[in-house]
């Protein structure tokens, strides 16, 4: 059976995971008491084969003292039940205006206790789960729908392959947080200048057309194709999960989107999951 824990600071998309979890199958429940963790992994364990798995929301409503003075034994139960903890993570910028938008007290806040201060306070609280986590998910770039793909993608794979993420950014937007390669295309002709193109994306007959025009280009994406073919079995074999490679260019709209989506067609061999986090949608 497997087992799972979710945890991370309040608003970091902890209850849209779980809820993944719970349409896969899985047997979850949110908030539990810490001193009741080990009579539900062993409840969900003498229930196997009917359950398929369980999930656990974990996080600072429990108690910041509760927390940290049971964290060894934490610890331990993770260890026997071979539990794969989650730690679900944004910047304090995102996360505060994701307060804003919802209008959610966060768990520490209160009369004497900024959102600010809350935050930081969580963030130290957790550091050690974090720590112990095997999967860290950075949600400041992800819309619910690319979060919710990307643990669909860790379920599916288990943790038997590396994850791949290819995903095009505007600088103007700032870099991607978790990215771990970027390339610049701000150096390729730039579409947005034709004003017949302005209001199209990378995807565009137009657009790719502008691009496929010019030998530059196909130069700029045959040489990120050949680097990764080189290194991409470097990561594979190694013992990390997930491998996020970024193109940017100002917009986001245009020049990365293109590039983008050729490296994915000229590299079938290699399952990328294609995001364009700024491409905007009403364009065609």
């Amino acid at each position: 059976m497997d087992f799972y824990v979710i945890t991370g600071r309040s608003g970091s998309g902890k209850s849209t995971v779980l809820k993944v979890f719970e349409d896969q199958g899985f047997y979850c429940s949110d908030n539990i008491p810490l001193a009741l963790l080990p009579n539900f992994f062993d409840w969900c364990e003498q229930h196997a084969p009917s359950i398929k798995g369980a999930c656990v929301g974990l996080d600072v409503r429990n108690g910041l003292e509760r927390l940290t003075n049971q964290l060894t034994q934490l610890d331990e139960l993770f260890q026997r039940y071979q539990i794969n903890i989650i730690y679900l993570d944004a910047t304090d910028d995102v996360l505060i205006k994701r307060f804003s938008a919802t209008r959610r007290k966060h768990p520490l806040s209160s009369q004497d206790l900024s959102l600010e201060t809350a935050l930081t306070l969580e963030k130290q609280a957790l550091n050690q789960l974090a720590s112990m986590s095997k999967e860290v998910i950075l949600t400041s770039d992800l819309s619910l729908q690319a979060l919710k793909n990307r643990i669909l993608d860790m379920l599916v794979n288990h943790r038997s392959q590396l994850t791949m993420v290819l995903m095009s950014f505007g600088f103007k937007n700032g870099l991607p947080s978790h990215a771990d390669m970027v390339f610049d295309a701000r150096v390729l002709p730039n579409p947005h200048w034709d004003a017949d193109l302005r209001e199209q994306t990378g995807l565009g007959d137009g657009v790719r057309e502008y691009l496929q025009n010019h030998e530059i280009v196909d130069g700029f994406v045959n040489g990120i194709t050949e680097y990764l073919g080189q290194w991409l079995p470097r990561y594979q074999s190694s013992e990390r999960s997930y491998l996020t490679v970024a193109v940017g260019c100002t917009g986001g709209q245009h020049r990365s989107v293109y590039v983008v989506s050729e490296i994915a067609k000229r590299m079938p061999e290699n399952r990328f999951n294609v995001l364009h986090r700024d491409m905007k949608m009403t364009a065609t």
